[in-house]
């Protein structure tokens, strides 16, 4: 059994803790689903607050695993009911984040099976290839696919990033019924400490 916790809400550059454990990066446009699959993949109903208004998230969230690595929630990306100067703190506190000394396992991009790679998800694409770090895609609430649509998502996701290997870097997973959580903790297993 994992033994998680919150540890840091960081809303600030001078907020990000130095630390030389590994971490994962968790990000993703709002209303994806972060919460539910924080919640969902390590059984804890609580641990992440899910709210049905999106774009609650506006810190860095650092989950502690195992007193061995981090899980660091980043804010919902491009959220559309808040100000400018409000998502520019997010982008600016993200720069920050990645601009500081990290030791980052992989970048864990979440989007919404449903939607596909929206034009906010692209962009976030772009966005954190720049910082260099490993990247996966994992795409939530798949139970909301049939065969039909989950083989066409498929296709798409790897036309969207040729660079992706579907069976290493592409994830499919339902918060809801738990599908793919065998898959990425593998994957979260898989981290060299």
């Amino acid at each position: 059994m994992d033994t998680i916790k919150l540890t840091n809400t960081v809303f600030t550059k001078g907020q990000i803790p130095a630390s030389s454990l590994p971490e994962i990066v968790l990000c993703g446009r709002s209303n994806v689903g972060k919460s539910s699959f924080i919640n969902s993949f390590f059984g804890l109903r609580s641990l992440a607050k899910v709210s049905s208004t999106p774009g609650k998230t506006r810190s860095l969230n650092y989950y502690l695993i195992n007193d061995r690595y981090y899980l660091v929630d980043l804010p919902g990306f491009g959220y559309a009911r808040v100000s400018f100067s409000e998502r520019d703190k997010w982008q600016q506190l993200i720069k920050d984040y990645f601009a500081s000394v990290r030791k980052v396992s992989f970048i864990l991009h979440i989007i919404d099976a449903k939607a596909g790679m929206t034009n906010l998800d692209v962009q976030l694409q772009e966005f954190v290839a720049g910082s260099g770090f490993p990247y996966k895609l994992l795409a939530n609430k798949c139970d909301k696919l049939n065969q039909s649509e989950t083989g066409k998502l498929l296709t798409a996701l790897k036309n969207s990033n040729p660079k992706l290997d579907p069976a290493t870097d592409i994830y499919l997973y339902s918060a809801r019924t738990g599908k793919g959580k065998k898959q990425v903790l593998n994957l979260f297993r898989d981290i060299q400490f």
